[in-house]
């Protein structure tokens, strides 16, 4: 992650029963911790493409389950499938994530 979005996800707070606290980890549906390290940027096409996320691994991390209604105005697009095997086979996602369709 580039310093700017560190600092963007390492400023994510909740408020719970008044007490603000930093989310530092959430579970993946894996059953395994999620942590910001594992949060995938990648360029897109490889040579001289755009820096991307993946939208599902940044909602496991922040917890929230329905991003697109949380941030509406954030640029979204879809996967290509030939960008879904690469991001597979690199292991930036999970077999599952996969599976359930980026």
């Amino acid at each position: 992650l580039d310093p700017t979005s560190q600092r963007v996800i390492n400023s994510f707070t909740i408020r719970v029963s008044g007490i603000k606290k930093n989310r530092m980890e959430v579970g993946d549906p894996e059953g395994k911790e999620f942590t910001v390290d594992q949060i995938a940027e990648y360029q897109w096409p490889l040579q001289g493409g755009e820096l991307y996320m993946i939208q599902e691994q940044i909602s496991t991390y922040l917890g929230v389950k329905s991003f697109k209604r949380k941030y509406p105005d954030l640029k979204r697009r879809p996967v290509e499938m030939e960008e879904r095997t690469f991001l597979c086979d690199s292991g930036l996602v999970s077999e599952s994530m996969c599976d359930l369709g980026l």
